[in-house]
């Protein structure tokens, strides 16, 4: 056999067992069968990866400086914040030194949820305390103290992040 005819050989075999090979996560150039599927699987169902073109992962493709970038954008965003916004908004300003506690409820207990206190502009606050009440049923009710630390008054507002 020839060198030519070897390696059409060799060509044609690749790709035949690629064609009947189950593609891992609609990628058809990686096997359901690899050791590697599930974590191309679970990257790919996260939107952390898109591949290289449509249908293809390119297993063996060198990841630049830029792409690491999107990939670990995509992974904060799709592993820590499910989603986000702001629950209470104080207007009445909180005079300096004092605190207040608000609470919120019906958080499911299973949700993890960080709070964050955002002042007016030219305050500061900061949470001092949350405290959290299991009501039964599968639900918290948080109670969270929030301190002017500034010299003026000030009113703030509490966001949240519910993680995955």
């Amino acid at each position: 056999m020839s060198l030519v005819r070897a390696i059409v050989f060799v060509i044609a075999g690749s790709l035949s067992s690629l064609a009947s090979a189950a593609p891992c996560a609609g990628f058809s150039d990686v096997d359901d069968a690899s050791p590697f599927c599930a974590d191309v699987t679970w990257i790919a169902n996260r939107g952390i990866t898109v591949g290289c073109q449509v249908g293809l992962y390119c297993p063996n493709a060198v990841v630049s400086r830029l792409s690491m970038a999107v990939f670990l954008r995509r992974l904060g965003e799709s592993v820590y914040a499910r989603s986000t916004g702001t629950q209470f908004t104080q207007t009445t300003p909180l005079g300096p030194g004092l605190s207040e506690t608000v609470f919120t409820f019906g958080w499911a207990v299973d949700e993890h949820v960080i709070w964050r206190s955002v002042p007016s502009p030219g305050g500061k606050v900061s949470i001092t305390e949350i405290a959290i009440e299991n009501n039964g049923g599968g639900t918290l009710t948080y109670f969270i103290t929030v301190k002017n630390v500034g010299a003026g008054p000030t009113g703030y507002a509490l966001s949240y992040a519910v993680l995955q």
